[in-house]
Formats: structure tokens, C-alpha cells, sequence
């Protein structure tokens, strides 16, 4: 690699605006993002055994008034919100911080370790932790090709 003048310049000018970090951590989002819109492999589901007397009383108040469905049908029910498809990206601080998130409100109780049910985490639903813990080397290897490239 020859560096001349130019060369050099263009390169200080990306280092100087992180253009290869804000790169890399927008690619490494729309990865992790990816992973967050994965449901788990359809099976046959238990009938709630792991109900919460709270949690029964407000499916059943929830049926009577018509805002559920039975049988539910993921993403297609009228009142899903479809979570695996409302997870998106957004770039903060200039490009320096990726926030990955959703706007579906049952969203906490399938894929939060704080909140996750048990019949979640019975199905198969991944947490936040558990995603960002195995995505997190790749993550690290995705950010430190743009910055390289970028050099």
C-alpha cells in the first residue's frame, strides 16, 4: 500500500469522524437486530401450565372483553403486534451508540431476563442477555473489519 499525501489526509479525516467505527457499529446492530427477530422453532405448546394467578385473571378479563383471540395465531391474530418484525435500529451520538429496540408493550415479558414469563422461556424465547452474549464476538469481529477497511 502506497500512503502519499492525499492518502494520508482522506485516511486522518476518516479516523478524525470514526467513519469505519459508526460503520461497523451499524452493521453490527442490523446483525444483532436480526437475531431479536427470530422466533423459536414451532412446536406444539403447553396450555399455559406456568399461569400466574395474576396472569390468568388478566387473560381471562382480556378474553371476555374481546382483545385476545383463541385460538392465538403468531402475527397474525388481530391484536398481535407482531414483535419478530418490530425490532429495529436507531443511530445516537452522532453514529457512536446503536440502540436496538421495540415499541411492542408485551415485548418485556418474552424476551426481557427481568420480565420474561416461565412459558416463555419454557418455548424457547431468547433474552436480550442471552442474544447480546452469543452475538457479542461477532459483533466485535464486524466492528473491528470497518474500522480496519476504513484505515
Amino acid at each position: 500500500m502506497k500512503l502519499d499525501d492525499d492518502g494520508l489526509k482522506a485516511a486522518l479525516k476518516n479516523a478524525m469522524n470514526a467513519r469505519g467505527l459508526k460503520l461497523g457499529l451499524a452493521a453490527a446492530a442490523l446483525d444483532i437486530k436480526a437475531e431479536f427477530t427470530k422466533y423459536p422453532q414451532h412446536k406444539p405448546r403447553p396450555q399455559a401450565p406456568y399461569w400466574t394467578p395474576k396472569q390468568r385473571r388478566g387473560f381471562w378479563a382480556k378474553l371476555n372483553k374481546g382483545e385476545i383471540e383463541v385460538p392465538y395465531v403468531r402475527g397474525s391474530s388481530k391484536n398481535s403486534q407482531k414483535l419478530g418484525q418490530s425490532w429495529t435500529t436507531e443511530a445516537r451520538n452522532s453514529g457512536l451508540t446503536q440502540v436496538i429496540g421495540t415499541a411492542v408493550g408485551y415485548a418485556r415479558l418474552v424476551q426481557s431476563a427481568a420480565k420474561q414469563t416461565r412459558y416463555h422461556k419454557k418455548t424457547g424465547w431468547r433474552t436480550e442477555k442471552q442474544i447480546m452474549q452469543a452475538e457479542a464476538p461477532k459483533a466485535i469481529k464486524t466492528i473491528t473489519f470497518y474500522i480496519q477497511r476504513d484505515i
